[in-house]
């Protein structure tokens, strides 16, 4: 059976099954004892509507679906644009109407709205805001706060920080492990922990460890730290440096988004003596960055991770479903994806061939310079395009399709050359990566409109304990503050 939701003008479609959480109707209580607070960073509705749209042409939905039953709009929806409560909500700032992190993620951690580039401060920039995390503690919950990039970044920095000036990472971290309310940090790492321009010249490991917290680099250390330990920061294992790496790209050992939420649940229901959790968790980090690139292959790979994670909660909501809260929203969208580039089609299923980010393969791309002493030859980059991309195997090319990415690599590997690298907000990409992601978009019938971030709605998706407080429109800045009515507090 599929259901569908008009909210506002804007179609939200579910299909149901004997698993489906739509059946599940807000249960019990008025008080959640468990709640878990998502935000998927960059994701608007258009990147999960295009990520549901490709997977359902994975699975091989036709217009009228598998064995010609019928599949309204050949959807094959996440778990969470599933549950029963679908809202949306406005992302502007205090500064504009097109938000950035710091700001969004004050107003979804604070309930309070603040200028582009603030942490946990009105726009004054000195009075601090206080997050609904420290109001949770303050009712004996325990507390978990973590992201799938930087601990300190701007969207978890929210949560425990108070800074003008989201790019101080360093004095962000400072207040991380100063931080008395939060329970279990977990993420890719304490971004720029020692600072030789610092006047403390303090690694924020060392000190985090004399407050303590057990640093624990990987899923092997947590499991031997954590039953002793009073407080817990989680990292990628420290051969893999200081990234979650994108799903797509993933190696094997690797910390992934979805261990750090099931180390999360773990360390919280040990420490919670009773009075139950709030967790925020940003898993959808990298979703917003693959945006900044304009990688939708990268984006539904991630989008993957973030449903992943989503069933991680919602096993634990079916054990818990008179107790449990499940709120998932996303900052602000990013790059406005296009679902259709100018024909009345997509071929989405043509994202299959690309076996690796945009970013990573500048990486590659870098690697065959230095081992070729930078003389790399056409027939290395055209072998790699129909390895990594699908350019010129999976996807026959045109004539002029090949003389684009011939041009390309003449101007930046031919002799006489120069590298030619092109900037998105985290990530600096060669010339011919770029042209790479966007002919295969091409061919997919996706496209972005530009790299950074739009004033477009995003969803809000809700289960559980309270879940109808989610209805309808939101603004960012309300979430939170729904949120602590419900546990019976109220944001400072």
């Amino acid at each position: 059976m599929k259901q569908l939701f008009l909210t506002f003008s804007l179609i939200f479609i579910a299909l149901s099954s004997c698993a489906n959480p739509a059946t599940d109707a807000s249960k019990g209580g008025k008080s959640p004892k468990y709640v878990f607070y998502f935000i998927s960073d960059g994701t608007g509705l258009n990147i999960v509507q295009a990520a549901e749209h490709y997977r359902a042409d994975i699975k091989g939905y036709t217009k009228t679906g598998l064995n010609n039953e019928v599949c309204a709009y050949a959807n094959e929806p996440f778990l969470f644009s599933q549950f029963p409560v679908v809202g949306m909500a406005t992302t502007y700032s205090a500064s504009s109407r097109v938000t950035d992190s710091a700001a969004s993620g004050t107003a979804l951690a604070t309930g309070h709205k603040t200028t582009n580039g603030f942490i946990g401060v009105l726009p004054d920039k000195t009075t601090p805001v206080y997050s609904i995390a420290k109001s949770a503690k303050e009712l004996g919950m325990a507390v978990g706060v973590a992201t799938s990039v930087t601990i300190n970044h701007a969207t978890p920095a929210a949560f425990f920080g108070h800074y003008p000036d989201r790019n101080k990472y360093h004095d962000l971290g400072h207040q991380l492990v100063d931080c008395d309310y939060v329970d279990f940090f977990g993420g890719a790492a304490i971004g720029n922990h020692y600072d030789e321009k610092c006047d403390c010249k303090s690694d924020l490991y060392d000190l985090a460890e004399k407050k303590d917290f057990a640093v624990c680099r990987g899923v092997a250390e947590y499991d031997k730290r954590a039953k002793n330990a009073k407080k817990m920061i989680l990292i990628q294992n420290a051969e893999f440096g200081e990234n979650i790496n994108y799903a797509m790209d993933r190696k094997p050992g690797e910390l992934t988004i979805e261990q750090v939420l099931e180390k999360e649940i773990d360390f919280l229901m040990k420490k919670n003596n009773g009075k139950g959790f709030f967790l925020m968790n940003e898993i959808g980090g990298r979703v917003d960055w693959a945006d900044h690139s304009d990688d939708a292959g990268g984006a539904f790979a991630e989008l993957e991770a973030v449903n992943r994670c989503m069933e991680i909660a919602y096993a634990f909501y079916k054990k818990h479903p008179n107790e449990t809260l499940i709120v998932m929203t996303a900052d602000h969208d990013t790059g406005g994806p296009n679902l259709g580039i100018g024909k009345y089609e997509m071929n989405l299923k043509a994202l299959q061939s690309q076996k690796i980010t945009k970013d990573s393969y500048t990486d590659y791309l870098a690697k065959l310079r230095k081992e070729n002493n930078n003389h790399v030859t056409w027939e290395q980059i055209e072998q790699s395009l129909k390895d990594l991309w699908g350019l010129g195997s999976v996807h026959k090319l045109t004539m002029k399709q090949k003389a684009e990415l011939m041009t390309v690599y003449e101007e930046t590997f031919g002799e006489g050359s120069r590298q030619v690298m092109e900037r998105s907000l985290y990530k600096s990409n060669e010339r011919l990566a770029t042209v790479a992601c966007q002919m295969l978009g091409q061919i997919a019938q996706i496209g972005y409109a530009h790299g950074a971030h739009t004033a477009d709605y995003v969803p809000v998706y809700a289960i559980g304990v309270g879940a109808d407080e989610f209805k309808g429109m939101n603004d960012n800045a309300e979430i939170p503050q729904k949120i602590a009515k419900l546990i019976g507090t109220s944001l400072k």
